[in-house]
């Protein structure tokens, strides 16, 4: 099974995700302009919003410390390369979004409400 997983998740590696597709829809309802799949010197970031990254975090994948409280090596490793992201444009002062997939699929995108233009109702 994790054989076809993973065959599963290679094939599909570059592609967004549902719940990145979910994300995008969002903003394009509160009209705010992105750009998908941005590179960020050596980083992959799933939306570039003016000055300002969104990394979509799936729970299983990015090791969700509400759905796991103990990780597998795989999701060590990207915990790692996770926190080292964030650290990388902390250090720089660049504004980086994490929303998590139980969030997005809870229909919860408080994480991103700071974007939605000041002339542009809230929808929750």
């Amino acid at each position: 099974m994790i054989e076809k997983l993973s065959a599963r998740v290679l094939a599909n590696y570059g592609k967004p995700s549902k719940v990145e597709d979910r994300v995008a829809n969002w903003l394009t309802v509160h009209q705010i302009e992105h750009e998908r799949q941005p590179v960020l010197v050596r980083y992959s970031i799933d939306f570039r919003v003016g000055d300002a990254y969104i990394e979509v975090q799936g729970c299983y994948w990015h090791g969700c410390p509400q759905h796991y409280a103990e990780h597998t090596p795989r999701q060590k490793k990207q915990v790692s390369r996770d926190k080292a992201k964030a650290t990388y444009c902390r250090n720089r002062n660049i504004t980086l979004f994490i929303i998590w997939e139980h969030d997005i699929m809870n229909g919860n995108f408080s994480a991103l409400n700071s974007l939605i233009p000041a002339h542009h109702s809230q929808i929750e």
